[in-house]
């Protein structure tokens, strides 16, 4: 399971990268994949470490 995980994660940020070449019109191998693996975790740190909301979620809101 982990190593079907590492590659499912490799697929995410390839797509990423094709993706984004796309929009900035560029070719995607001159993208760095390691800096892309920075990029990402750097935001799911940032994201973690945000506190959810005092009270809990507010099933109003769609929270969950």
């Amino acid at each position: 399971q982990e190593v079907w995980g590492v590659l499912l994660l490799h697929r995410a940020l390839r797509k990423l990268i094709h993706d984004t070449a796309l929009v900035e019109g560029i070719d995607p191998d001159r993208l760095s994949f390691t800096h892309t693996v920075k990029v990402v975790r750097r935001q799911v740190v940032r994201r973690a470490l945000f506190p959810p909301p005092p009270d809990g979620p507010d099933p109003g809101r769609g929270d969950r």
